[in-house]
């Protein structure tokens, strides 16, 4: 639904631009913008390191899951009846919290990943301003709301990578 109030939103500021002859219009890649930012990298290595740091554990918590239902088959059968079903109660609980933490761990991985992504989104939108008031554009549109184009519109993706690089690493 979301995609289809920006694609008539997108589609309406099209033709209304083209009403007047003098306005500027340009392109912009955002997906190739995030891919070879220097900062989106960066960001991509902090993810995949927070995702690892979980994964490791997860995998530890797993593992001792693991453990316990190993050894709970290897003496089950010398256990009373009530022991051993006090057992199978403890060991699906340890099933159900590895099954929350699981989800937990994604979801925090998912946070951190919109977290980065937002806050590189909003410094990009400074830059793709700047550069349109810069060259005079009235209108910059993401190659990815449009369906179609002749090619005829200058794309200032790589304007817009080359500051956003230049700029992040003056911050480092």
């Amino acid at each position: 639904m979301k995609r289809v109030t920006v694609f008539a939103l997108v589609f309406a500021l099209i033709l209304s631009v083209s009403a007047f002859a003098e306005d500027r219009i340009a392109i912009v890649d955002i997906v190739l913008c995030m891919s070879k930012s220097t900062a989106a990298q960066r960001a991509q290595d902090e993810l995949k390191a927070y995702e690892n740091e979980r994964n490791t554990k997860f995998k530890k918590l797993q593992d001792e899951q693991a453990k316990k239902e190993g050894d709970f088959q290897k003496t089950a059968g010398a256990l009373s009846e009530v022991a051993r079903k006090a057992r199978i109660d403890e060991l699906t609980k340890g099933r159900a919290g590895l099954e929350a933490t699981f989800r937990q761990y994604s979801a925090e991985v998912q946070k951190k990943e919109q977290e980065l992504t937002a806050k590189i989104q909003k410094e990009m939108q400074s830059y793709i301003e700047a550069i349109a008031r810069e060259q005079k554009y009235t209108l910059v549109l993401p190659v990815q709301a449009m369906v179609y184009t002749d090619g005829s519109y200058p794309n200032i993706s790589q304007q817009v990578i080359d500051r956003y690089n230049k700029a992040s690493g003056k911050k480092r």
